[in-house]
């Protein structure tokens, strides 16, 4: 009973802890989290069948252009030098044994037939899928999902229950000789740091320093929760986006409210989606009309889309790998230090809700 795995594992120790206790250790190595150089040392012969891959959240882009598990697999051969049984036993029976699927995981009498073919196993070339002994053609797979989305019920339609906003939405009062919280990112990983930065008449005392805000949008027509942000490299222009986990609220950063403001207004008019602004103009935006999280396009055309969002976010500043999906868990409370919810400033080492003004 209790915890059996996790995917939140980011250091060599950590990890090694935690299959000594017993439990099942899944390798993340996703567009924000990027865990597998440093728990692929880890995996051996024996604690395979209790080790895994995963990528929790990965970009088409880099579907398109990395792979998938895939990816992961050819990693651990190529650079880590894990034997290709260990890496193929990670990658596919480990995870079907953990969670009881025992009809998948091995080409063996009774199970399952789905068989990805491979004309070179070290560079994991697929050459052709089956799925139930059944050949797999992408395009006939890509028109019949298309037809079962149009079909769907209910249809989706606008979940951005937001009016438009404003650039006073997101004034924030700061009092010189004051200290205040700041988020601090770490580039390519979900934690941050909880720091603080004391405010004068010049600005704060750290050039780094952004805004941050997470506004609701199913309708409760809560105020902005507003909060600073630290280590993200936002120079210019702000970045806006409706996926953020779990809620999926509308998280926006940037170094101007006017900004912030046009960057939250566009992602309200697509329905939802990705947004970035540099002066003080819509440089690119990705809507995402299915709940604010998902497209209708085509897995190639997303790719694209990504491709030129990325381009137009690099303007901003040395902004991590992927600044979307790392802007989309800074409003996830439950990893720590310092998280931005709809409700405020909540603490996860604390599991508690703070201020922003540091007044301990």
């Amino acid at each position: 009973a209790g915890i059996e795995n996790c995917h939140e594992s980011y250091q060599l120790e950590e990890g090694r802890r935690k299959l000594q206790l017993g439990m099942s250790l899944m390798i993340r190595e996703g567009s924000a989290a990027r865990n597998l150089n440093a728990l692929a040392p880890l995996i051996n012969e024996f604690n395979s069948p209790q080790c895994m891959l995963c990528t929790d959240d990965r970009n088409p882009w880099e579907i398109a252009h990395e792979g998938h598990i895939d990816a992961l697999i050819r990693r651990l051969i190529e650079q880590h030098n894990v034997p290709l049984h260990v890496a193929y036993r990670v990658a596919s029976w480990s995870t079907a044994r953990h969670f009881g699927l025992n009809h998948l995981g091995l080409l063996a009498p009774g199970k399952q037939a789905d068989i990805v073919l491979l004309s070179d196993a070290r560079k994991v070339t697929v050459q052709q899928v089956l799925v139930k002994g059944e050949p797999i053609d992408a395009q006939t797979l890509q028109a019949e999902e298309s037809a079962r989305l149009a079909q769907s019920a209910p249809p989706y339609g606008n979940t951005i229950a937001r009016q438009p906003v404003s650039a006073s939405d997101f004034a924030l009062q700061f009092t010189p000789g004051k200290r205040y919280r700041v988020i601090d990112v770490i580039h390519n990983e979900l934690i941050t740091h909880s720091h603080s930065s004391v405010y004068s008449e010049n600005g704060f005392d750290r050039d780094d320093v952004c805004f941050i805000a997470v506004l609701e949008r199913y309708g409760q027509r809560l105020a902005p929760a507003c909060g600073l942000l630290g280590g993200f490299g936002l120079n210019e222009g702000a970045l806006a986006a409706t996926v953020s986990h779990d809620s999926h609220n509308i998280v926006v950063i940037g170094r101007s409210a006017e900004e912030m403001a046009l960057a939250v207004n566009q992602v309200i008019q697509d329905g939802g989606g990705l947004c970035v602004v540099r002066n003080g103009q819509v440089q690119s935006h990705l809507p995402l009309p299915i709940a604010g999280l998902m497209s209708t396009d085509t897995a190639q055309s997303l790719a694209e889309q990504i491709d030129a969002l990325k381009a137009a976010a690099r303007e901003c500043g040395p902004l991590p790998d992927e600044p979307f999906i790392q802007m989309a868990f800074l409003s996830l409370p439950v990893i720590p230090a310092l998280k931005l919810t709809s409700q405020g400033l909540f603490d996860g080492e604390k599991f508690a809700f703070t201020t922003l003004e540091v007044t301990e």
